[in-house]
């Protein structure tokens, strides 16, 4: 297998990797550097860790935090009601 195209994009506190279609964030340029060579001596078997290793978010639904509640209202139904001067 050919290894897929693959862009590097310095930022303040790492770079971000893509390869292919994906994106991955490293804060160390070393460990990403050591992953992409790891990548290019072996890309199916490289790109075949990551798909198990990551397999759960594809796909999968966002988790939602349940509501806040303040003093048993929520804030977002119109239920609370600032007092000025409280």
């Amino acid at each position: 297998m050919k290894p897929r195209t693959v862009t590097i994009n310095a930022v303040g506190n790492g770079v971000i990797v893509a390869v292919g279609c994906q994106t991955f964030v490293f804060e160390d340029v070393t460990k990403a550097l050591l992953e992409l060579s790891r990548y290019y001596a072996s890309p199916e078997q490289v790109e075949k860790e990551y798909t198990e290793k990551f397999k759960l978010f594809n796909g999968a639904p966002e988790p939602q935090a349940p509501p806040v509640r303040y003093g048993g209202q929520s804030p977002f139904d119109g239920g609370l009601q600032l007092q000025p001067g409280r």
